[in-house]
């Protein structure tokens, strides 16, 4: 493997250097993109198991270490609210076992309803493929990610309306919360988890707030970590970068490391600021634009060449012809 030592640190300093360049307007856009990325850590089995010992329950979490965890389709919930489901559902392999999560960055009061929902219809679902009178354990389970103090109940026999003489007649399904405000950016850092990392990312509402949680991670990261590293540069970058740009910065450093990365880091959001000058076109005079447009160019090419970059890999990852790039080569720079 590439990956050396101190290369994770390194590599995340080169981001925040990006970054704080970045108007506090990006890490709000940013810190809006946190559904997919919860989805996204969840959705991995072993990110899923480390999110279950360290912050649902450590005995389940052993419990579930050594199984084979499968995610389960769940398209067969059909709910009446707009279009939402049920966020993860993973089955343990060969037992009617599922854990099911739910992620949440806003209060939703109506939680111990939809909860009793997607239970009954995962139990209902999987008594039709069984075909058993035993019924499936399900564990619900609601990741809140918000600012505001979670009031809501945690069981649907809570919200019920009661009858003294059946007071224990009651539906009774409940659901476990892990609330993002129990823990400090240092805890959450402290676990060395993706899941955690994501949490701290999502509690770092300002810039200066996100660059010190982003320092402190790349302090702990190590060579073990290289999957976490590509998975909070596709979580820093994603409002700025088109997903093939991000695709093959993630490529360049599994295949080249951090010293290359860093050169395409920058080839990136140089690229990114020479599309906004071409989008401003239309606010200018024309001829003044595109003579600011071929200096950037010539500028942007120049540096790429002075870095070191071959013409091959600047062509690779700008889209700007091989041809051209040698013209302002042999000319010293100068843009034809």
């Amino acid at each position: 493997m590439y990956l050396k030592e101190k290369t994770a640190y390194d590599l995340i300093q080169e981001c925040i250097s990006i970054l704080r360049e970045k108007p506090e307007e990006y890490i709000y856009e940013m810190s809006h993109s946190h559904d997919k990325l919860f989805r996204e850590v969840l959705s991995n089995v072993e990110d899923f198991k480390d999110f279950i010992a360290v912050f649902v329950d450590y005995t389940l979490g052993k419990i579930i270490k050594n199984e084979i965890l499968e995610p389960y389709n769940k398209s067969f919930i059909k709910l009446d609210y707009s279009g939402l489901e049920s966020d993860i559902i993973f089955k343990i392999k060969d037992k009617p076992i599922y854990l099911l999560v739910e992620h949440q960055s806003s209060i939703d009061s109506n939680m111990p309803y939809r909860i009793f929902e997607y239970t009954t219809e995962l139990i209902k679902e999987d008594m039709r493929i069984r075909h058993s009178n035993i019924y499936p354990k399900v564990i619900p389970i609601v990741l809140y990610t918000g600012d505001s103090e979670w009031k809501v109940n945690r069981s649907y026999k809570e919200n019920e309306f009661k009858i003294d003489k059946y007071y224990n007649n009651f539906v009774d399904v409940s659901y476990l919360l892990v609330d993002i405000n129990d823990y400090s950016i240092d805890d959450l850092i402290k676990a060395r988890t993706m899941i955690a990392y994501a949490m701290t990312l999502e509690k770092s509402k300002t810039k200066e707030m996100l660059l010190d949680t982003l320092a402190e991670i790349g302090r702990k990261l190590s060579v073990q970590d290289k999957t976490h590293l590509e998975k909070i540069i596709r979580y820093l970058f994603n409002p700025a970068l088109e997903e093939e740009a991000i695709e093959k910065l993630i490529a360049s450093f599994e295949s080249k490391g951090v010293d290359e990365v860093k050169n395409v880091l920058e080839v990136i959001m140089d690229q990114e600021k020479l599309k906004g000058k071409k989008e401003g076109k239309k606010e200018g005079k024309k001829e003044g634009i595109k003579e600011g447009i071929k200096e950037a160019k010539r500028q942007f090419i120049t540096n790429m060449l002075l870095q070191g970059l071959s013409v091959s890999t600047i062509e690779k990852y700008t889209g700007i012809s091989q041809k051209e790039i040698e013209e302002i080569q042999k000319k010293g720079g100068e843009v034809c």
